[in-house]
């Protein structure tokens, strides 16, 4: 048995003898390349049995030898896959379970899959080992690979750089693999040959038995948290950019803007626990796609929010085929924007970076958190300091208007917004029934601010909405000034209601604080 690190990237096939050519890998090599063709058999019954239990089983055929491998993956870190192997040669293409150890495990593989078990995926790789030091002397292994999994009827194309290692710390693979991707891209990548394989055969994702669950929990360490938080944005976002790369559809209904914004949240709540300049630019990086995704999603709404509501009250007076023509290019320029982005070298590259704080920790040192709370202390108390000074904020603002005179609701509805962000992100501390109606309450804000935020998109964007739709550009910039003239009393009575909901929030019962706003 042994302990075995990998952590894995695609590369662009164009790509691949420039990276095995790179003049870092001569400097930190402890030895020559070697190329072979390799040939990789998984087994398992035709419903997944030993995916279920979390484990894989293969039989790999290298110059004339056959070995047999069980994996167990033990934990996630980031895309990287901490895990357990057990070895064994066999004589032929055919797994012998009575050489997998430890004896319980071969017990229990037996009792699942008794003589149900067949190959089920099929890898032909040619690939090129080289061996190399980092950090101290630890000793890590390239692993470039280039060929094809068949799965079924299907085929799919690989390329990717695997580093392996199973003495070396994890956040030195994350260095080296940072310091590869400014010289040739690696787009993070956590499913292994089989996973992908299991996938195209169409079996359901193995059940999650890490038994991480959420990763809010009232007695759990705020590094833990952070740490728990991270990941789970982590590999959300690596799986979106990942069926992105292999040509799937981009949605809003993925859920990529919702955790772009628990990650934003996530972020600067705990920004103390990550080095400062680094967090910042992070946060930078990260609220750019943010507004990659507001963009269409402003566009997305504009049909349903404002078009078609003018055109139930003003019927057949308005033409309205050559606006939703104009608006749907601009729908789509702003979708496209948005793939781009999640499938760009700078994401992944922001993908790395997050994946080298899970794996080096920095903020277990770093204090300076609320009320000196540290890393290590119970996450309870520091949710409640973090809501509790929301809340604060929120009241001296919203007696600030009163006392003032000023009306500066929409800046209110931005910190009600980021307040709503942050009781998503401690929601799990405390009893749904006191969450809920401070949520729905920030529901109605949300609904209300959307609206303005679409007007006020469409009145900026009417002047590009005219030079791009060309011949039928004089009906459909006509209609989109009657339809936005028509919201004109829209917008007044949403800025009022858009008042009543803040005021009603303020008024609210926290459960995080004995007293209100």
């Amino acid at each position: 048995m042994a302990l075995q690190t990998k952590l894995k990237f695609n590369v662009r096939p164009d790509q691949l003898s420039r990276l095995r050519s790179l003049p870092l890998f001569r400097k930190i090599s402890t030895g020559r390349a070697k190329t072979r063709s390799m040939s990789t058999t998984y087994f398992d019954t035709r419903r997944g049995d030993l995916r279920d239990m979390g484990v894989s089983l293969r039989v790999r055929r290298d110059d004339g030898n056959y070995l047999q491998t069980l994996k167990a993956t033990a934990e996630a870190v980031g895309n990287a896959r901490v895990g357990y192997t057990f070895e064994a040669t066999v004589s032929s293409e055919r797994p012998s379970l009575s050489l997998i150890s430890p004896p319980t495990l071969r017990r229990r593989i037996q009792d699942v899959v008794g003589d149900k078990l067949e190959p089920l995926i099929r890898v032909d790789v040619n690939r090129t080992d080289r061996p190399v030091s980092v950090g101290e002397g630890e000793h890590v292994v390239l692993e470039i690979e280039e060929g094809e999994i068949r799965a079924g009827d299907k085929s799919i194309a690989i390329a990717d750089v695997e580093f392996s290692a199973s003495d070396a710390p994890l956040h030195q693979l994350y260095e080296l693999a940072l310091s590869v991707h400014e010289k040739v891209a690696l787009y993070p990548v956590a499913e292994s040959e089989s996973e992908i394989g299991y996938r195209h055969l169409g079996l359901t994702a193995r059940p999650d038995q890490s038994g991480r669950g959420s990763p809010m929990r009232k007695r759990k360490k705020i590094e833990k948290v952070f740490s728990g938080v991270l990941q789970d944005c982590y590999e959300k976002l690596q799986t979106s950019a990942t069926r992105l790369h292999e040509g799937a559809d981009i949605s809003l209904a993925n859920g990529d803007l919702t955790t772009l914004i628990r990650l934003k949240t996530m972020l600067r709540v705990f920004l103390t626990l990550v080095p400062y300049e680094q967090g910042e630019a992070m946060l930078a990086e990260i609220e750019g796609f943010v507004r990659l995704f507001r963009a269409w999603e402003g566009w997305e709404t504009f049909d349903k929010r404002l078009v078609r509501p003018a055109q139930r009250r003003l019927g057949g007076d308005l033409e309205v085929d050559s606006l939703r023509d104009m608006v749907e290019q601009q729908r789509r320029t702003a979708q496209a924007a948005a793939h781009d982005a999640l499938t760009s070298e700078r994401f992944s590259g922001v993908l790395l970076t997050l994946g080298y704080w899970l794996a080096l920790n920095p903020w277990r040192d770093i204090g300076g958190l609320p009320k000196g709370a540290a890393p290590l202390d119970p996450i309870t108390p520091f949710a409640r300091e973090v809501l509790s000074q929301k809340t604060r904020v929120i009241g001296k603002m919203a007696k600030r208007a009163v006392k003032t005179g000023d009306d500066p609701i929409r800046e209110l509805a931005d910190e009600v917004l980021d307040f709503g962000y942050m009781i998503d992100l401690f929601a799990d501390l405390y009893p749904a029934k006191k969450i809920e109606p401070i949520k729905i309450q920030i529901e109605r804000v949300a609904a209300r601010r959307s609206f303005l935020d679409a007007l006020d998109s469409a009145w900026e964007n009417l002047g590009r909405m005219e030079d791009s739709a060309k011949g039928s550009s004089g009906t459909g910039t006509f209609a989109a000034g009657a339809v936005l003239g028509w919201h004109t009393r829209s917008r007044k009575t949403a800025e009022r209601k858009l008042r009543v909901h803040v005021d009603a929030l303020v008024d609210s019962k926290f459960p995080w604080s004995r007293s209100q706003v």
